[in-house]
């Protein structure tokens, strides 16, 4: 009996902390009893579960080592378990709940010899989460300066309409240019001596006043086209609420709108 409760306690050494030598101890004397009829005995249960814990922990499975650590701790209400809970909460990344484990174990554990190590680990973790936390924070404000920024970029009003009707303007500019111009030409046709020198001038001040009243239309559209859609960008964005609609009519265009 004696050199099997010996092979136990030397497996388990292998896979745990030894710390769990205590549970374990108890655990291998149930193991040498035999069980009684009935229902699985709990403290059988939870050597099975903690053994395979320590296998998934090996392994990198720590979720896994968590579920199984977790329900052996349940069924043996051991304290040392939370100790390799905490070691498994680690592996996987969760500080905090590795910093509640190593708390419970503290304060359920009645003979803790490395005590103080174990506190100064606990207090190692909380630095790390509190430097976790700034980083979080520090990340999420860039991220709402962000949206915010983006958020006012979509309610700045479009360069574009005024783009348009500086051009439209250009094209009245243009067309009183070669307005100008086709008069000149008028001019000299009634200047002119005969009707030979005055054909010339004719011709030309016709085609300046064919491009004059084409620079006209085409500049007049642009230029009311591209203030009106201005004074409308303008209006949606300081009053979402407005309804505002272009009309296009035979005498000109027209905004209408319900504020």
């Amino acid at each position: 009996m004696q050199d099997r409760i010996t092979l136990v306690l030397s497996y388990i050494r292998e896979v745990l902390h030894p710390r769990s030598c205590v549970l374990l101890f108890a655990l291998a004397i149930v193991a040498m009893t035999p069980a009684a009829h009935g229902a699985e005995d709990p403290i059988e249960r939870a050597k099975v579960l903690f053994e395979q814990g320590a296998e998934a922990y090996r392994a990198g499975q720590f979720a896994k080592a968590i579920e199984l650590l977790e329900e052996a701790h349940r069924l043996s209400n051991e304290p040392v378990l939370l100790f390799n809970l905490a070691k498994a909460h680690e592996g996987k990344g969760d500080l905090v709940a590795a910093v509640d484990a190593y708390g419970r174990y503290l304060r359920d554990a009645t003979d803790v010899p490395d005590r103080k190590a174990i506190e100064g680990r606990v207090e190692t973790l909380k630095g790390q989460i509190a430097g976790n936390d700034a980083l979080r924070k520090r990340a999420d404000e860039e991220r709402r300066k962000r949206e915010q920024a983006e958020r006012d970029a979509e309610k700045s009003p479009s360069p574009i309409p005024w783009v348009i009707a500086g051009v439209g303007a250009a094209g009245l500019t243009v067309g009183g240019i070669l307005g100008a111009l086709a008069q000149a030409k008028e001019d000299e046709v009634e200047a002119a001596e005969s009707q030979v020198a005055a054909d010339e001038p004719i011709e030309q001040g016709e085609r300046f006043a064919l491009a004059a009243n084409v620079s006209f239309a085409i500049g007049g559209a642009l230029f009311a086209a591209g203030v009106v859609w201005g004074v409308v960008d303008v209006t949606v964005l300081s009053a979402p609420d407005t309804a505002v609609s272009i009309r296009l009519g035979p005498t000109g265009i027209a905004i209408v709108g319900s504020y």
